[in-house]
C-alpha cells in the first residue's frame, strides 16, 4: 500500500511539475520570487527565471518519491511470487 501512495504522490508531482508548470503554465511552484509579470497571469518560466531552482527541486523529488514507489512495488512484487513458489513446493 506504501508503494502504491508513493507512486501516486510521485506521479502527480512530476505531472504537474512538467505538464501544468513547464508547458501548460497554468501555475508556478513560488510565485513570490517574481516579479508582476506573473502576478498578472502570465506564468511562464521564461517571465520568471527565479522561479526556475524551485521548478527543478520539485520534479526532481516528485521523480525521486515515484522511484522509490516502483522499487518498493517490484521488491513486494518478487517477495509475494517468491513465497507463493515457496507455498506450492510445501504442499506437494
Amino acid at each position: 500500500m506504501i508503494a502504491g501512495i508513493l507512486m501516486g504522490a510521485g506521479g502527480f508531482n512530476l505531472y504537474d511539475g512538467l505538464i501544468q508548470h513547464a508547458i501548460l503554465h497554468f501555475h508556478l511552484v513560488n510565485e513570490y520570487v517574481c516579479n508582476g509579470a506573473v502576478t498578472q497571469g502570465n506564468n511562464m518560466l521564461a517571465n520568471c527565471p527565479q522561479d526556475i531552482p524551485y521548478e527543478i527541486v520539485w520534479d526532481s523529488l516528485g521523480l525521486i518519491i515515484l522511484v522509490i514507489g516502483i522499487i518498493l512495488w517490484r521488491r513486494n512484487t518478487r517477495v509475494l511470487q517468491t513465497s507463493l513458489v515457496h507455498e506450492e513446493h510445501a504442499e506437494r
